[in-house]
């Protein structure tokens, strides 16, 4: 089984094809383009080259999924009462003005349970939300060249499904697993990464000096422009917080300022929920 990969962000596009194995998804070929700034010949390229790599992958036609990028989002985590996780998608929808500066109408959204918070009776709950306006745009784009993707979701979490599962929690029930059980194979994560993993993606674990994150958490950080950057934290695998920040040129002494970015990802834990278990 083969599938292919779109990332339309806003400098490049990103395409990758994949091939399920026994055990493990591998990849089997990716072509990063890079994007004019110009719109109408920005489309005009994306639809070009998509299709040009579609034709080189036709059994992978019919299971196309679109990267969003992170900074079309806002991600928002919510504590919620526990009685709302039977009917999430239709609680959450109706209060969507309450989490972010739009009405029901103007987006699009999702959600999922995080965790269970222990002897609270509140869940911890993941939103994203996206405006309609740019689903629909990706939407007409794939569908001048006769193609409808199976999903759309944002780059972090379509990341964060191809990294290895994380460790079974100690406490079963309190939290629940990652969002997908398809894996990426080491090696093709290593092919993927090998010109990027230095300047463009980073998994930061208690650099030297610094204060050591709670066991179990874990720092990911992705550059997405020359000043700005994506934290994300994770609870054993679990994505549990997301940001976009921006850091000075003042401040970028070095390749990666990770110092800045983890300090600031530090001061994210204090909106999660105590554990007693840490």
């Amino acid at each position: 089984m083969q599938s292919i990969g779109v990332g339309i962000k806003q400098h490049e596009l990103v395409m990758v094809a994949l091939k399920q194995g026994v055990r493990q998804i591998f990849l089997d070929a990716y072509r990063i383009v890079p994007l004019p700034p110009d719109p109408p010949e920005r489309q005009e390229m994306v639809a070009h080259n998509l299709e040009r790599f579609i034709k080189s992958y036709r059994a992978a036609r019919d299971n196309i999924f679109v990267g969003l990028p992170r900074t079309a989002a806002l991600v928002h985590l919510l504590l919620l009462p526990a009685t709302v996780e039977e009917n999430l998608r239709t609680a959450v929808g109706y209060e969507i003005d309450k989490y972010t500066p739009f009405t029901r109408d103007e987006v699009c959204f999702d959600c999922h349970v995080l965790r269970r918070v222990p002897d609270t009776g509140l869940v911890q709950v993941l939103l994203v939300t996206v405006k309609r306006e740019t689903i629909e745009e990706h939407l007409n784009l794939l569908k001048k060249i006769g193609i409808r993707p199976r999903g759309i979701e944002i780059t972090t979490t379509a990341l964060l499904n191809a990294l290895p599962p994380a460790p079974a929690p100690q406490q079963t029930g309190e939290l629940l697993p990652p969002l997908s059980s398809s894996r990426l194979s080491k090696a093709s994560l290593q092919r993927f990464y090998k010109e990027k993993v230095a300047s463009y993606f980073s998994m930061v674990m208690n650099p030297a000096g610094m204060q050591e994150a709670p066991p179990g958490i874990d720092i990911m950080i992705e550059c997405l422009g020359p000043t700005t950057y994506e934290i994300d934290i994770l609870d054993a695998g679990c994505l549990c917080s997301s940001e976009v920040v921006s850091v000075l040129a003042s401040e970028q002494g070095e390749a990666l300022p990770l110092g800045t970015l983890y300090d600031t990802a530090m001061r994210a834990l204090i909106h999660m929920p105590y554990d007693p278990s840490r």
